[in-house]
């Protein structure tokens, strides 16, 4: 039985108090990354994150992980646990060690274990994974389209191994480069949904009005990386749907009929709604008409 001795604070009122605690690896989450069952010693080096769960940044160290090899590590700690928070624990070791094992240092985090143990006198579990960089910090738009889309196939192979994510947020997106990504990182399956056989085909193509995206997620990630185009206008307060009209002669035709407009009017009001509609797309407005196809797939 592996053990784990876990240095760390787990007192906010006392943060810079490290103390170490024994804990015990739960078998049925196995960790190809653990060389044999020995003991292995995790050390906080930064707080990341204080509340129902506790997030550290640190190093791992010991026999089962290769002896003198260390690796910087990330424990998502959850103290005074209940059956609820216990549940989300395992459900998220569940999906990383059954579930996604072969994306583990793909486009998932390399995942060292699930431990459970006490901590002032109280159940406490947590698990280990790789430190894979730093999470997004601003909206999927505001990062270049190669990240954009290398978050989308991360997100489809994920789909493609039967897993719903189920809170894809540019804060649950981590990289090991914000300006040049070489590997984007999906974390955070503790709300995951598993067993989901994804009606998508796994094609995707870029900047254009998806012909068929069955699945609901898929869908409105790509709709937030801005990696299609979206089904509708909004002209008058009312969406029309793209696929309904051609030009701002269709849009007039297809759209409300409001009062005290002439005509000419109108084509200039539907001309400058769809003039908005592709700058959305700035160079990419040759895949928008269908001038040019970019189609992908998933990472893996």
């Amino acid at each position: 039985m592996s053990e784990l001795q876990l240095t760390v604070a787990p007192s906010d009122k006392r943060p810079d108090t490290l103390e170490t605690y024994s804990f015990t690896r739960v078998q049925e989450y196995p960790s190809k990354e653990l060389v044999s069952n020995g003991p292995i010693q995790f050390t906080q080096t930064k707080v990341l994150h204080s509340g129902n769960a506790k997030v550290y940044k640190g190093t791992l160290s010991g026999s089962a992980h290769g002896g003198t090899r260390e690796s910087s590590v990330i424990c998502k700690l959850i103290l005074d646990s209940t059956d609820a928070r216990e549940k989300l624990l395992e459900r998220e070791a569940t999906v990383y060690s059954k579930h996604l094992e072969e994306l583990q240092g793909v486009c998932v985090p390399r995942f060292y274990g699930l431990y459970v143990g006490e901590i002032f006198d109280e159940p406490a579990s947590c698990v280990l994974l790789e430190d894979c960089g730093v999470a997004l910090q601003d909206l999927f738009t505001e990062y270049s389209v190669d990240l954009r889309i290398k978050s989308m196939q991360a997100l489809m192979a994920i789909h493609k191994r039967g897993v719903i994510h189920r809170d894809f947020w540019p804060s649950n997106v981590i990289v090991d480069n914000l300006t040049n990504p070489t590997r984007v990182n999906v974390i955070d399956f503790d709300t995951s949904q598993i067993r989901h056989t994804c009606p998508f085909n796994m094609k995707l193509q870029l900047f254009a009005l998806p012909k068929a995206m069955p699945c609901l997620e898929l869908y409105e990630v790509a709709l937030d990386l801005k990696l299609i185009t979206a089904a509708t206008v909004k002209y008058f307060g009312t969406n029309i749907k793209v696929t309904s009209f051609v030009g701002a002669e269709g849009l007039v035709r297809a759209g409300p009929k409001p009062r005290g407009f002439t005509h000419e009017q109108l084509l200039q009001i539907a001309d400058n709604t769809l003039a908005e509609y592709f700058d959305m797309y700035g160079e990419f407005e040759e895949y928008v008409t269908g001038k040019k196809k970019w189609v992908i797939g998933p990472m893996l």
